[in-house]
């Protein structure tokens, strides 16, 4: 029967959160209870250690989205995020490795605008 084996690899306990709080574990336990799962990289932060440094920065992120806040006021809680996955490079070195190589890329954002097409406009 195959169900069994399910079932336990379902049961198996999960390794605690570095920097759970108990509303997280609460919220995780409602959604898995609901069906849904947590997003991975907020999992992978929270695991990490790093989980207030990036709400923050979403948090921020989304003020700016809005029009609430200037994205600019998002570096600082950002370089706060960073400085928190470099300490802990055994979860975070690939995303650090990606962030650097985007950041050789763009050194602007929300990125400029296009350049306005040619047609005149009636």
């Amino acid at each position: 029967m195959t169900q069994p084996a399910v079932a336990a690899s379902v049961a198996e306990p999960q390794p605690a959160a570095a920097a759970s709080t108990p509303e997280s574990e609460k919220e995780q336990q409602r959604q898995e209870a609901e069906g849904k799962k947590e997003c991975p990289i907020c999992v992978m932060f929270r695991e990490g250690g790093c989980e207030k440094e990036f709400n923050a920065f979403m948090d921020c992120g989304v003020k700016g989205e809005k029009g609430d806040g200037d994205y600019k006021d998002c570096i600082p809680l950002f370089e706060s995020m960073r400085q928190c996955m470099q300490r802990n490079p055994a979860v975070f070195g690939g995303v650090l490795n990606d962030v650097e190589e985007l950041a050789k890329t763009n050194t602007e954002y929300p990125p400029a605008p296009a350049a306005e097409s040619s047609t005149p406009q009636q």
